[in-house]
């Protein structure tokens, strides 16, 4: 999926080049690719900072990918949530309005996600929130799964 990010966020900036300029089209397409930076984040916590290259991080994500039907299965990307949405845009705008772009890339990141989700029915596999995640969690665990293990089942390749 970062593939789509780079490509179509790239090819979004230059038609955007002209409206915004080289510096505000690299700005909107570090947004785009930016915000994925927190599934590594998710692959160092899963695996507790053991692994850290980029081809096992895309090995464990193509896993859990395949695992997204499981009836625990549920993530949290913190640059994805609507928690961190609302913070950085606040701060953009009250105290950096020149990174505007970044923060339209962001927001044309999320949209594809959205469709990418969409198309393959897992746009409730991943919490929007912190408080979604907080209280799906807590149902899964009620009738007995632990989104957490299935995780780390993913990470060592055991689903």
């Amino acid at each position: 999926m970062i593939r789509d990010h780079v490509i179509l966020g790239g090819l979004v900036a230059m038609v955007l080049a002209p409206t915004l300029g080289i510096r505000g089209s690299l700005l909107f397409w570090v947004g785009t690719v930016f915000v994925d930076v927190d599934h590594y984040l998710r692959f160092l916590f899963v695996g507790k900072g053991k692994t850290l290259g980029l081809k096992p991080m895309f090995a464990f994500f193509e896993r859990s990918f395949q695992a997204r039907h499981h009836k625990d299965f549920l993530v949290l990307d913190l640059f994805h949530t609507a928690e961190f949405l609302i913070l950085i845009s606040l701060f953009i705008f009250f105290a950096a309005p020149f990174l505007l772009p970044v923060l339209w890339g962001i927001y044309f990141h999320k949209l594809v996600d959205f469709f990418h989700l969409l198309r393959h029915r897992a746009l409730t596999k991943r919490a929007h929130s912190f408080i979604e995640y907080y209280l799906r969690k807590k149902q899964i665990e009620a009738r007995g799964g632990n989104p957490d293990a299935l995780n780390t089942k993913i990470f060592q390749g055991n689903v």
